[in-house]
């Protein structure tokens, strides 16, 4: 070999010595370094991730834990494979004893021991510090080896005492991928005032919570990590907070229902009122809103209003109890967790007691197609509060927005009466309170534009429930009504009340929106309105006018509503699918059309959708090229929701939710397929946090219960989504309105002019 092949043999020994070298520094040194930056970053991230999980939330959430810790790849050096994260959820007791004081002023001994979790998170890192992140009371620890840092405040002692539960079936475990958690409120939302409350508990850290020590609280310490808080009187609050990687079926709670009047006992004359309440809360002291409460009246001595209710979101029922005969009975409460009963002696009214009414309108003579009326209610001049007062008229040209009325704490109750006939007419109309009578009488003129049409149309509640700013459906398919009308329903206008120019007039106006034009032989349009219990309202739709600009309008109608007519879609978000908008048999539409891996994950919702309710009910209209999807309700995020895939192909409809992130594939199916392809289709979805009613074209299809373990809660969107290879949908439009169990009776009326 001569010299330079030597020198050339060298040379590269000495690059492959550098390079060698250059690498162990790069391992020992740069590699340890990076890591511990990533594994830093990823321990500030958790613990953010972590404050969010200790947060109480109103409702339910889902909180994402990113327990992996994924580091960086170079080449020819060695780095950790993806790092995992501990999860343990430690079971303790917190023991409370206190007296509870209930609105009436009676008192209460509790004594309880309440299970809850602490919750540790544990990154098992190889560089940075191995620090765990601990959730007790919903304050928030972090213990570097025998140190425990406080990062947020638990149990608050600031103006009452706040307590925070944590409930859980999760133990422990140890993952390197996302994490989701579900965080349901169970129990939130109330106090109560109590006396000498103790509460003891163990504790990782003590000297936190003896850090709360002032006149007002005596914090100490009664055994090792067992810290006691005392209190001489306190407000009182708990809440319970389910925690769990599934949509599982909730533990229900124990209830009590307790009387809130100051006594339980009254005396009362004949044609007086009194309203009486009771309230209904879990074992916490907090509301339970929606309990079903029947009160009943016992000895012939009255009545009760309303006799079937709910509780209110204070836990709260009240009625209003009328005297009418006297004698001895009972007011009774009854509900799913107990009853209360009130004792009520009804004495005859005396000579000096005597109720009156005066019924008025202020401006009685004025030409107006509609007028207020008010009754005064009095007993000896005193104003009687819940009286009910029975209205009537003596014309049946004459219409009431209702027949009866309670009397408000003023002791007014107030009616409207409007005309059913064109022109000038007088009316008398009388208010009875027990029996006493009176009466005014009113002009009305119902002179509307010259060539204007008028069609009351009579909406009654047929629930004991109140039905607040509610979506209903007026049909009207009679061609003679049709035919006066603009085509495209241009020309609507509906109100409360009759109005003498409804195209500048504003009083009373309702909003619409219509789902199919005068044009197609059937209008079909929603109106918002608000009606009481049993409440029986007539609304008037005018028409035949040209050359003014519609008035319809979804978004002012629904909870949700989207007809793409505008052409911007950027208010929706699309995953794993491609969204447009464009145009389809002289509609303007949503085109959805799937792309990607996965087989089902490609939906789109909308951004501006936040839906605040159990049940609801969606509709849309959709066109399917080849079917395997149409709608999706319940979304909670990207891997929580529930569908329906109508699939033509294999002539079924399926009900395939996703659950944590899961594709839970054909769950339930209904046979056979429900829509067509290539055809346009209504599809109306009745909604339930554990069943679901499908309609197609007005018809009901299939109805279905979903299992626990298909459960979701926290829901707030809906949308559409499509199976990978099929379609591509078009949607026409898309809503969500309320849910009643009997929807509103709807009654044409014929033609006032």
């Amino acid at each position: 070999m001569d010299s330079d092949g030597v020198t050339v043999v060298v040379g590269f020994i000495l690059i492959l010595m550098i390079s060698m070298i250059s690498l162990s520094v790069a391992q020992t040194t740069l590699v340890p370094n990076v890591c511990k930056k990533v594994e830093a970053e990823h321990m500030e991230k958790l613990t953010q991730q972590v404050l969010e999980l200790a947060e109480v939330p109103d409702s339910s959430k889902t909180v994402r834990l990113d327990l992996g810790v994924n580091y960086p790849k170079y080449l020819f050096l060695m780095t950790p494979s993806k790092g995992t994260t501990s999860l343990s959820f430690e079971k303790f007791y917190i023991n409370l004893s206190y007296t509870k004081i209930l609105p009436n002023g009676s008192k209460v001994y509790v004594e309880k021991s309440i299970p809850s979790y602490r919750i540790a998170i544990t990154p098992g890192y190889y560089f940075y510090p191995r620090d765990s992140l601990i959730i007790e009371n919903s304050a928030v620890f972090k213990k570097a080896g025998n140190t425990l840092i406080n990062i947020t405040k638990g149990i608050t002692l600031d103006g009452g005492v706040n307590i925070v539960i944590y409930n859980s079936t999760l133990g422990s475990l140890s993952s390197s991928s996302s994490l989701s958690l579900t965080v349901v409120p169970l129990s939130s939302g109330g106090s109560t005032s109590v006396e000498n409350l103790s509460i003891t508990f163990s504790s990782v850290n003590p000297d936190f919570w003896l850090s709360f020590n002032s006149s007002d609280h005596v914090v100490e310490l009664v055994g090792e990590n067992v810290v006691r808080i005392n209190a001489s009187s306190a407000l009182l609050s708990i809440s319970e907070i389910y925690v769990s990687t599934k949509r599982t079926s909730i533990p229900s709670k124990s209830r009590e229902v307790y009387a809130l009047n100051p006594s339980n006992s009254y005396t009362l004359n004949v044609g007086e009122t009194l309203t009486l309440g009771i309230k209904v809360v879990d074992e916490f002291e907090n509301p339970v809103k929606g309990v079903e409460v029947n009160v009943s009246v016992s000895g012939d001595i009255g009545y009760v209003f309303p006799a079937r209710t709910y509780t209110d979101k204070s836990g709260e029922v009240h009625v209003t109890f009328s005297a009418t005969n006297s004698g001895s009975g009972n007011v009774t409460f009854s509900c799913s967790c107990g009853k209360v009963e009130y004792g009520i002696q009804v004495t005859p009214l005396s000579t000096t007691s005597q109720v009156s009414i005066d019924v008025s309108c202020p401006n009685p003579e004025e030409d107006e197609p509609s007028k207020d009326i008010s009754a005064y209610v009095a007993s000896n001049g005193n104003p009687l509060p819940g009286y009910e007062v029975v209205f009537a008229t003596n014309s049946s040209d004459a219409v009431l927005n209702t027949t009866k009325a309670l009397t408000n704490t003023n002791g007014y109750a107030v009616v409207r009466v409007s005309q059913t006939v064109s022109g000038v007419g007088w009316y008398r109309i009388y208010g009875y309170a027990g029996s006493a009578v009176d009466y005014v009488d009113v002009k009305l003129n119902t002179s509307v534009q010259s060539g204007v049409h008028v069609l009351p149309v009579y909406i009654e509640n047929q629930l004991s429930n109140q039905l607040l700013d509610y979506q209903i459906k007026v049909v009207i398919d009679d061609s003679s009504i049709l035919s006066k009308m603009q085509s495209d329903g241009s020309d609507i206008r509906i109100f409360d009340r009759l109005v003498s120019d409804p195209y500048n007039d504003t009083a009373g106006k309702l909003p619409y929106w219509i789902e199919k034009e005068p044009s197609t032989g059937e209008l079909v349009l929603w109106i918002k309105l608000s009606l009481n219990a049993n409440e029986n309202k007539t609304v008037y739709i005018y028409f035949n006018k040209s050359g003014v600009s519609p008035e319809s309008n979804g978004s002012a109608v629904f909870m949700f509503f989207d007809d793409f007519n505008d052409g911007d879609i950027s208010d929706w978000y699309a995953k794993r699918a491609t969204i447009s908008a464009t145009t389809l048999d002289g509609r303007k539409v949503l085109k959805l059309y799937p792309t990607g891996s996965t087989n089902y994950q490609h939906f789109a919702v909308p951004n501006n959708c936040n839906l605040n309710a159990e049940n609801y009910i969606v509709a849309a209209y959709i066109y399917d090229r080849w079917p395997a999807g149409s709608v999706l309700f319940h979304y909670v995020d990207d891997g929580n929701w529930w569908s329906l895939e109508l699939y033509y192909g294999g002539n079924r409809d399926i009900f395939r939710p996703y659950i944590d992130g899961h594709d839970e594939g054909w769950v339930y199916t209904h046979t056979p397929c429900s829509i067509n392809a290539r055809e346009w289709y209504r599809i109306e979805v009745k909604a339930f946090p554990d069943k679901f009613q499908m309609y197609i074209d007005n018809e009901l299809k299939w109805e279905q219960n979903v299992d626990g373990t298909y459960r979701l809660s926290g829901y707030s969107k809906v949308g559409f989504v499509e199976h990978r290879g099929y379609g591509p949908l078009y949607a026409d439009w898309i809503f969500v309105r309320k849910y009643a169990e009997q929807e509103p009776k709807v009654t044409i009326g014929t033609l006032i002019q």
